[in-house]
């Protein structure tokens, strides 16, 4: 089944600003009042999709473009989940 979570990436703040409760649970965090930061973000996407993830977002910010990028998330337990992000740069 697939699941559906929201997040807002403050491209001035150079940060996420805002993640639904959703969105805590697709990456296996516990929610809180405030995303986890990128540091704790990067360690729960699969090592070899980093790259990609970096670079789609990037390309995003400078051009102004869609972002799109699918990846693995790999939860505390070893879990692997399949996820798609897509947006635009606001």
């Amino acid at each position: 089944l697939g699941q559906a979570g929201s997040f807002a990436y403050g491209v001035r703040e150079r940060r996420q600003v805002h993640w639904s409760p959703t969105t805590f649970g697709l990456f296996d965090f516990d929610p809180g009042p405030s995303p986890p930061s990128a540091e704790e973000l990067w360690t729960r996407i699969h090592p070899e999709d980093v790259a990609a993830v970096r670079q789609a977002r990037e390309r995003a910010i400078r051009d102004k473009c869609e972002y799109v990028a699918r990846y693995r998330a790999v939860h505390r337990d070893g879990s692997i989940r399949y996820l798609q992000s897509a947006g635009r740069p606001w």
